[in-house]
């Protein structure tokens, strides 16, 4: 005999009338260290898994027979949940979350355990569907059941770190260092999940980059690398190599940083890792772009476009045609480099992309003010100015500041004056 029941919707409902019409309160019936109000209140609502002890007490209490809902339960093909969960976060992970939806459905945890695995599989729906404010809401109602019993399974650090990549991808670097700190803090080593610290150690590499915080996040991937042989994830080993690429093209390393690269991208080859490849000849071509080989560059750009279909996040696209602008560009290819950024635009704005959206703007006001098209280049600076400032992102609003003003120079002075003021006002209240 298992040691929870399942309180079907019939039984809850018998549950709710029987004390509705005893007159009774749920604190009436909750008995101290063993049957809380909490507990009567989910048994109430039914769908749920509750001690076998618990959902007697109660029913004896009220008159419920029981009898009946025990005799089903026994009778029941005896389903392993924890079998059936591993079979739902694999069907939603690598085949369809619809499909993995309706299945998370039909989930009768026998547990807490259940439960929380079955929460998080929720919030790994919402997430892969794009409701990022639904995902997050379940992430958190994960990380706030702290049970200890729980904490081996490590499901409060893998809701922390989905956190911090749904923040990242909001252009919330901050916020996503918060929570990826929080998973480190929370990760329980002697437990389940492994893989996810490697992710959450990745992703702090990544969110000290996007900080600008170039030399902590070398030191932390050097770290990582003398323990690669350990990590069994090839996404984070293939997500190493990325990173540390494009860290040795920062320093100017750039042959070390090439043969990391191609390394980087036999491995994505040999294991069909189509996104990982994706990302590691973005990474090649900028390394190409900064040694001015600009062939070569092109020819990994191209490369990185030929993955596209098999890229899951869909900014990933706009951000190519973004960097392959820059390229032409750079190699006085006036027509194409205004194509590649009229082309970033049109996708940025139909995926809603507003920082990348704010990126290729002031690259095609660039590429007027370059071309003499100034009253152009005034309309895409000042729209790219308006969303870094519903971003926050005083940085680049200063950098277009004084862009715009330069439109201003020779045509109105008092414009030209205002704008550098504001520069001012906005460099003040910004450099501590």
């Amino acid at each position: 005999m298992k040691a929870h029941l399942y309180v079907t919707a019939e039984l809850a409902f018998e549950i709710r009338e029987a004390r509705k019409k005893k007159g009774y309160r749920q604190e009436d019936l909750a008995s101290e260290g063993f049957l809380s109000t909490g507990t009567i209140s989910r048994m109430e609502r039914g769908n749920v898994s509750v001690s076998r002890e618990k959902v007697i007490f109660l029913c004896e209490q009220l008159g419920v027979a029981i009898e009946k809902y025990q005799q089903e339960a026994e009778e029941e093909d005896q389903v392993d949940v924890a079998l059936q969960l591993l079979s739902i976060e694999n069907h939603l992970n690598m085949v369809s979350p619809d499909e993995a939806w309706e299945e998370l459905r039909t989930i009768k945890p026998e547990n807490e355990y259940h439960r929380i695995w079955a929460l998080y599989l929720k919030g790994r729906y919402w997430e892969r569907k794009g409701k990022k404010e639904k995902a997050k809401v379940v992430y958190l109602q994960v990380v706030e059941n702290d049970d200890p019993e729980l904490r081996k399974y490590n499901f409060i650090p893998a809701s922390y770190h989905a956190l911090g990549r749904i923040n990242f991808y909001e252009n919330c670097p901050d916020k996503a260092m918060e929570w990826v700190t929080k998973g480190l803090d929370s990760f329980y080593k002697d437990g389940e999940k492994e893989h996810i610290y490697y992710y959450l150690l990745i992703s702090k590499v990544i969110y000290l980059e996007e900080l600008n915080r170039n030399e902590e996040a070398l030191l932390e991937i050097e770290d990582l690398w003398t323990n690669r042989n350990n990590i069994d994830s090839r996404q984070v080993i293939l997500s190493m190599y990325e990173i540390k690429t494009r860290l040795l093209t920062k320093l100017s390393r750039f042959d070390l940083a090439v043969t990391l690269a191609t390394e980087g991208l036999n491995i994505a080859r040999i294991n069909r890792m189509y996104e990982h490849s994706g990302y590691l000849w973005i990474t090649l071509a900028d390394c190409y772009q900064q040694q001015n080989k600009i062939k070569n560059a092109e020819i990994c750009f191209q490369s990185a476009i030929n993955m596209s279909s098999h890229v899951n996040n869909k900014f990933y696209i706009s951000k190519i045609f973004i960097q392959m602008g820059k390229l032409y560009q750079k190699a006085k290819a006036s027509k194409k480099a205004y194509e590649m950024f009229t082309t970033a635009i049109t996708l940025s704005r139909k995926y809603a992309n507003k920082i990348l959206l704010a990126e290729s703007l002031q690259c095609v006001g660039d590429h007027y003010m370059q071309n003499g098209k100034i009253e152009e280049a005034k309309k895409a600076y000042e729209e790219s100015i308006d969303i870094y400032k519903r971003l926050h992102k005083p940085k680049n609003i200063r950098s277009l500041l004084l862009k715009m003003a330069s439109c201003y120079r020779d045509s109105d002075r008092t414009k030209y004056y205002n704008l550098l003021d504001e520069y001012h006002q906005i460099y003040c209240e910004n450099r501590g």
